[in-house]
């Protein structure tokens, strides 16, 4: 497995749309579709600024994403940079590419200058916290309880 940029593998980005339409359309705005969320992707495409997508592929295989946002929610807009759409393959789950995904969004960070960053789970929080992510606070965003976490990062 590796982990490139969107960037660099634009083709990807309708099956990212697919997968996340498919988990968190019930969180969306009505009026958002996977074709609204692929017009989202295309934003992503850099590498040396935000927004930045990572992939995680096994050869031209998909495996997952994770992100590198300036801002996740339209709430906490003090608040940045976000770690954000980290997503792994339901055949592909439970074989630490969520966690090296996360890993290399916060080395992205860290090689722009950042030395914090923040995101939000709805029920990932027990994964994050074993990668060294802090429970910044809970609240119901959306309608929704999620949790919002914080990561000091420091170079290794």
């Amino acid at each position: 497995m590796r982990i490139e940029y969107l960037a660099d593998y634009p083709e990807h980005i309708p099956k990212l749309a697919s997968w996340f339409y498919e988990q968190w359309s019930w969180f969306l705005p009505p009026e958002n579709s996977a074709e609204t969320i692929a017009t989202k992707f295309l934003t992503h495409l850099n590498r040396d600024a935000l927004p930045s997508a990572l992939i995680a592929l096994d050869g031209i295989e998909l495996l997952g994403t994770a992100s590198l946002r300036i801002s996740d929610m339209d709430i906490l807009t003090e608040l940045s940079p976000w770690l954000g759409g980290v997503y792994v393959a339901k055949d592909h789950r439970q074989k630490g590419i969520a966690r090296q995904l996360v890993s290399a969004v916060e080395q992205k960070a860290l090689e722009l200058g950042y030395r914090s960053l923040y995101l939000f789970t709805y029920d990932q929080a027990p994964m994050y916290s074993k990668l060294g992510w802090d429970v910044l606070r809970q609240l119901e965003y959306h309608g929704h309880p999620v949790v919002v976490m914080h990561k000091s990062l420091s170079v290794t």
